[in-house]
């Protein structure tokens, strides 16, 4: 929850460097998936669309630890 006092063009600029930060979670498994894919768009399509399918189908793993590869925020919450 933010303060009612901070301006919104503050709030953007932290989301952004929320953005970058999470972004620099995962830039080392992109760089292996370029380097290991023939064609990148296939490999990152096929990827959504197996994730897609298991999660439609409820067959999506939902453990803590493959919550975390996705969402590296819950890192920094505090647990009950």
């Amino acid at each position: 929850m933010t303060p009612f006092f901070i301006d919104e063009y503050i709030l953007v600029g932290a989301r952004v460097a929320d953005t970058v930060n999470e972004r620099s979670f995962v830039l080392k498994q992109v760089e292996d998936a370029k380097a290991s894919a023939f064609d990148y768009y296939t490999f990152v399509r096929n990827a959504y669309l197996q994730r897609r399918r298991a999660l439609v189908c409820d067959l999506a793993d939902t453990t803590e630890e493959n919550q975390q590869l996705y969402y590296p925020e819950l890192d920094r919450e505090e647990k009950p």
